[in-house]
């Protein structure tokens, strides 16, 4: 995936040259351009014609009804948030002309910041348009005309170009447009460890500012109920990013931008709605707890903290009926589900807490999501989402609308499905012995698995078959951190995939550093019981495990029951490393969400190259051993060093960063976009009403 994504909405003609002959020639390459434009239909091929030419990587994408003419800055701009795949997101507009070092800026900057919340902006000066002949010069008063030519095709000259390019008249040095008056930066927080050059969120133009994904995902984008007039809609963007999402701005003086721009050219004039009824929009806002321009300003100054703001979560470009399918034999260990209480009294399992995840975030973005799962009676969850009991299952063939039907890990489910349903099976077992319909591969339309390694080991020959991680709530790891102690080691998952590696090995740790402290959470007790008598690998493992633990009395080692989800973050938050011996009797690890939410809850994992944990969590790894039980030397150090605080310096920025990118938000609208995407497949692509497009890669 790249590393920076710039979202570029356009509305206008013309312009295309001058910002990918400048793409062309940026001395960071590790970028995609996310070109979200209204006239998708008129320059598709040519798009892709340039972007090849030039060796550009464009997704170009198309609204299909368009709302042009009418102002849709927002639903443009949500439409190449959702299309984008980088880290970092960058905006700015057509007729843009960046400087060869411009994106290098950008990524240097994000790569420099350790808190992942610092958002860069860049100024903007508008140079003068120097046209062809006849290219459209229209007013204010000639929006109609010039609707009216672009639906008759009277400008597809000026599809792509203008003619010729723009020629430096005046200047525009400061990053606000006519009213912005002076700058004065304040000094950087010093532990941004980033440039001087604070800046307010008023002066966000999307015109040449940056900020990670992550934050946009935390604020679900521009608001579209700004959408019908040129209104506020990047400066509401940067306040929420700034007051609900923590992000503070900073000024790259030298990072400038030129807009050989037609002003004279917006399509602005016919709106979804008469322009007064956005009048007192702020007062709107305000009335629902948004806080004033005043209260922004004071918490940029840091004097005082306010509470997250209540801001309306703009939706999904459509909504679906989804139906959510979690069986009852992969629930089978701890019976039926605690809804009320999922993550403050339920241990959920990995696969458990990525389903609820996506359930409720789907939930949150409008969609109509149903869940099937083991459960006593049915439960209005705070998302939105419906939860009903699984025994109730068979009815749901009958109901009609239903857009997808997702199954996790077990397709047998499917036959329930509505005839002509598109179906998913996201498979996070290791192999399909418990199905009992014997044409449950003929039940899924769509595979999805957590990694390229599980797809590889555990999915061969099931086609088509997508890679969509799974996923950590970040909330749960929000607010005030507990005191993290420099010598706790935690283990988390199934005691027969490596816990007795590490009890063997623990004496050797404890004999290093005589204050390390082991604690182990998991349903032991249950598990013993079930496999101590098995003449098998897992029967010895568990026998080792059950003779080892007395004899580890004293050397700091505690056993705990499966805690709730939103106590593990906190135990997590206050550890200094996972352990993870993990040795699979068989092929066992086809993701590892333990390994996940350390590095979400700071917790530095060491981690052992089986299955899928090198290729999936390597970059939060501080360490990744070899198999424990023939690298016991190698086990020993890596763990001490930990303890005694000998890792990477940018250790945690990898982990953190790690934990954005698989947060619920993100890995959601990797599923909001594939639904979508195969719900307009499946209308024609006549009825595509968010966004589709042609993805163009050739470096």
């Amino acid at each position: 995936m790249p590393f920076i994504s710039l979202i570029v909405p356009t509305m206008r003609v013309g312009g295309l040259d001058i910002l990918f002959d400048s793409l062309a020639k940026q001395t960071f390459r590790d970028f995609e351009l996310v070109l979200v434009d209204a006239f998708y239909k008129q320059r598709k091929d040519r798009v892709a014609e340039e972007a090849r030419d030039r060796f550009l990587c464009v997704h170009h994408v198309g609204l299909d009804p368009s709302p042009f003419p009418v102002c849709a800055f927002s639903l443009y701009s949500n439409a190449g948030i959702i299309a984008s795949n980088g880290d970092v997101l960058a905006f700015m507009v057509d007729y843009s002309h960046l400087p060869p070092d411009l994106l290098a800026k950008h990524a240097k900057f994000h790569k420099a910041d350790p808190t992942g919340r610092a958002g860069m902006m860049g100024p903007h000066r508008y140079l003068h348009l120097n046209a062809a002949d006849g290219f459209p010069i229209y007013g204010r008063g000639e929006i109609d005309r010039y609707e009216a030519d672009v639906r008759s095709g009277a400008l597809d000259q000026f599809m792509f170009s203008n003619g010729r390019h723009g020629n430096a008249h005046g200047a525009h040095s400061e990053p606000h447009e006519a009213d912005g008056g002076a700058i004065v930066p304040h000094d950087a927080d010093p532990k941004l460890r980033l440039p001087p050059g604070r800046i307010g969120p008023e002066f966000f133009h999307a015109k040449n500012e940056s900020v990670r994904r992550e934050r946009v995902l935390e604020v679900d984008g521009y608001d579209l109920e700004l959408d019908g007039a040129h209104l506020y809609q990047d400066t509401d963007f940067a306040d929420r990013l700034t007051v609900k999402a923590g992000v503070q701005w900073l000024l790259d003086p030298t990072a400038i931008v030129d807009i050989v721009n037609p002003r004279h050219v917006f399509p602005f004039a016919k709106r979804l709605r008469p322009h007064e009824s956005n009048k007192g929009i702020w007062e709107k806002k305000k009335a629902a707890g948004y806080p004033d321009k005043e209260r922004i300003l004071v918490d940029l100054k840091g004097k005082e903290k306010s509470a997250p703001a209540r801001v309306e979560m703009p939706k999904a470009p459509e909504k679906l009926r989804i139906g959510m399918i979690y069986g009852e034999f992969s629930s089978a260990i701890h019976g039926p589900f605690d809804l009320e209480g999922l993550y403050t009294r339920t241990g959920l399992t990995g696969s458990e807490s990525s389903f609820f995840n996506l359930m409720r975030t789907l939930a949150e973005r409008g969609h109509e999501v149903v869940a099937f799962c083991d459960c006593t009676q049915a439960y209005e969850h705070p998302s939105g989402a419906t939860i009903v009991p699984i025994k109730t299952l068979p009815a749901f063939a009958k109901v009609q609308g239903v857009s997808a039907v997702i199954a996790w890990n077990e397709p047998d489910y499917l036959v329930y499905a509505p005839p002509g349903v598109p179906t998913y099976c996201d498979q996070q077992l290791n192999d399909f012995g418990y199905c009992r319909n014997p044409n449950w591969q003929k039940l899924v339309t769509r595979w999805i698995s957590p990694s390229h390694n599980h797809r590889q080991n555990v999915m061969a020959g099931l086609t088509p078959c997508d890679i969509i991680p799974n996923s950590v709530d970040l909330d749960l790891f929000a607010g005030d951190a507990p005191q993290r102690n420099p010598n706790r080691v935690v283990w988390c998952s199934s005691p027969d995939r490596g816990l007795h590696h590490l009890l063997s090995l623990w004496p050797l740790v404890k004999r290093r550093k005589p204050e390390a402290e082991l604690r182990i959470f998991y349903r032991l007790a249950d598990w013993l019981a079930r496999c101590g008598s098995m003449e098998d690998e897992a029967g010895r493992r568990a026998r080792y495990i059950e003779a080892a633990l007395p004899r580890l009395n004293g050397y700091g080692v505690t056993v705990y029951d499966v805690v709730p989800n939103a106590q593990m973050a906190k135990e997590l938050r206050s550890a200094q490393a996972l352990a993870y011996t993990c040795d699979p009797i068989r092929y066992t690890e086809g993701f590892g969400c333990s390994v996940l939410d350390a590095a979400a809850g700071g917790c530095l994992p060491i981690i052992s190259d089986a299955d899928a944990l090198p290729s999936v969590h390597g970059d939060a790894a501080v360490g990744i051993a070899g198999p424990p039980g023939e690298a016991r030397d190698s086990w020993v150090e890596a763990i001490c060093a930990v303890l005694e605080g000998r890792f990477d310096a940018a250790a945690k920025d990898r982990m953190r960063a790690h934990a954005q990118k698989h947060s619920r938000h993100a890995v959601a609208m990797q599923w909001e976009k594939m639904l979508l995407e195969d719900a307009y497949a499946r209308r024609g692509a006549s009825q595509v009403q968010s966004f589709q497009g042609s993805h163009v890669s050739l470096r």
